[in-house]
């Protein structure tokens, strides 16, 4: 009986880990230059052939804000009526909110990376908050750059940053990175497969460590049955 949860649990590790991977191959696969290529050589209109992609650097699309200190004198730990504005850090995922305070310093839609730390994480911010230190904010000019198309880009780079002493990121570092940037449109058509493939995987983020959760406690209540009843004997 324990084998089987064993191995049940490991079958269920082992789909997360391949959804994941299969995320990550598409997304890379959508945004590499080869591909973004063979769109452009299928595109039929003449006049948009002459424009369709370009070479770019960060700092001609986005419009970049550096986080601050916490501002100590409108501050709380927990969102209240006159403190709802989230504060992030350069924390991963939930660890990132840091509190609330009551005036947004960024207001759009933006992309933020971690400067320190967790240096290179990418984050799509879609609502107004307040940036801490060691948090880099791409907030990016609408009619050449989408939100979400700049937050998959990135999250296929490799970023170059200080190792020595303290490892850190820079603006002056962030400003320098190329971009292969399409069309508006074709940029909305890539979101579209990508937004459907990331809701997928937390799907399956949310349901399997759900299910592995159940049957590794499965597996302790029959592995204490079975030792009480050993002890019995």
């Amino acid at each position: 009986i324990l084998d089987k949860f064993t191995n049940y649990v490991t079958e269920l590790q082992s789909e997360l880990q391949s959804r994941t991977k299969q995320y990550n191959y598409y997304r890379d696969k959508l945004l590499s230059e080869e591909y973004l290529n063979k769109i452009s050589e299928e595109m039929d209109n003449t006049e948009e052939k002459n424009n369709k992609f370009i070479w770019t650097t960060l700092e001609k699309i986005v419009n970049i804000v550096v986080g601050g200190d916490i501002p100590k004198n409108n501050f709380s730990l927990t969102k209240t009526q006159e403190y709802k504005i989230p504060i992030y850090s350069n924390g991963v995922g939930d660890k990132s909110l840091y509190g609330y305070t009551d005036n947004a310093k960024v207001m759009k839609k933006s992309v933020t990376i971690s400067a320190r730390g967790t240096i290179g994480y990418v984050s799509l911010k879609e609502e107004p908050y307040y940036p801490a230190v060691r948090l880099i904010c791409l907030i990016p000019k609408e009619d050449l750059v989408l939100s979400r198309y700049l937050y998959y880009f990135l999250q296929n780079i490799k970023f170059n940053y200080v190792q020595t002493g303290i490892p850190s990121l820079t603006s002056d570092m962030i400003k320098k990175i190329n971009i292969f940037l399409p069309l508006i449109y074709i940029q909305e058509k890539i979101v579209e497969v990508l937004d459907k493939f990331q809701e997928l995987l937390k799907d399956t983020k949310g349901l399997l460590p759900k299910e592995i959760e159940l049957r590794q406690k499965q597996y302790e209540y029959y592995r204490e049955k079975l030792l009480n009843f050993q002890k019995n004997d």
